[in-house]
């Protein structure tokens, strides 16, 4: 009888020390993928003399563009992190410096790596020009 009864409780001491014995693994969390530099190569872009920086703040990335360079014919150059990830627009694999883009509106960029997805919306504005100076007969004396 007394067997009967020293069975159970070393068959459930065993299953608590297994149970409690085994630990998690620490997974590190998860963090989004993002671009790390957005920016108009001169070597890239005929019309440029001088490398473009975006401005990354938050999910928007704002570029002015100098008049001397064609919207529709745009080829950017990024760096992401992590560095394994691969950027999109629509399901047209992107090439940092390779990949001509037309933007004349707003493009959205998709990230994706292991450890997710980010979405991105470029906004390319071209920088201020004067087209007209003048002076007017009725405004001056």
């Amino acid at each position: 009888m007394k067997t009967i009864i020293k069975l159970p409780i070393l068959l459930m001491a065993v299953m608590s020390l297994l149970v409690l014995g085994c630990k998690k693994k620490d997974t590190p969390p998860a963090i989004d993928p993002t671009f790390t530099k957005f920016y108009l190569s001169a070597s890239n872009n005929p019309g440029l003399t001088t490398e473009v920086t975006g401005v990354i703040e938050g999910k928007e990335i704002a570029l002015r563009i100098p008049n001397s360079l064609d919207l529709t014919q745009v080829k950017p150059s990024f760096e992401v992190s992590p560095s394994g990830a691969i950027v999109y627009v629509g399901n047209e694999v992107q090439q940092s410096g390779n990949t001509a883009r037309d933007l004349s509106a707003p493009v959205k960029y998709r990230i994706v790596s292991e450890s997710g997805t980010s979405e991105y919306t470029l906004n390319a504005l071209r920088n201020a020009a004067i087209l007209s100076f003048g002076f007017y007969a009725e405004d001056n004396e």
